[in-house]
């Protein structure tokens, strides 16, 4: 939301290069999650992760809300909560990215191939998993993606290759 209000609404274009400047931090563009690829939501993580405190200057400021109170960006401030789950989350959503940009690397993948990235993928899931310093919700999720490989993975088990 916020990087498509930077993007859309002129008085705010400027901003986000000027305010990282003031925090010291590299100018970076603010990432866009775009629906139809879910890879995006690991680059919108890490970015805002690297541009934490420029973001929450960014929508304190008045020129971010003007207007209907619906449309202001405060009401996106996260907590120290919300940050440390997004420090939690980065790590899960790296090893789903890694896997998943080595599986679309062959133009056709293959059970053989795929296999492999399966069990490496389940192996850090499930090490995420045990981890008991993981905040619950991090957790939950990463067992409904285990639930998830273990039901494709079960799908192999019958096939005549194996």
């Amino acid at each position: 939301k916020i990087g498509k209000c930077c993007t859309y609404k002129k008085i705010l274009q400027g901003l986000p290069g000027n305010l990282c400047k003031e925090e010291g931090l590299k100018v970076r563009k603010i990432i866009k999650q775009v629906a139809t690829q879910w890879n995006t939501m690991h680059s919108v993580v890490k970015c805002a992760l690297k541009l934490q405190p420029m973001l929450d200057r960014l929508i304190m400021l008045s020129e971010c809300n003007q207007g209907k109170a619906k449309t202001h960006l405060e009401w996106f401030k996260l907590t120290d909560a919300e940050w440390s789950l997004f420090k939690h989350l980065l790590p899960v959503l790296c090893i789903l990215k890694r896997a998943m940009v080595k599986i679309l690397a062959s133009s056709y993948p293959t059970l053989y191939e795929v296999i492999p990235y399966m069990d490496t993928l389940n192996r850090k899931l499930e090490k995420i998993y045990n981890n008991i310093t993981q905040p619950a919700i991090i957790t939950h999720g990463v067992a409904r993606a285990l639930a998830v490989l273990d039901k494709y993975y079960s799908k192999t088990d019958n096939w005549i290759i194996w």
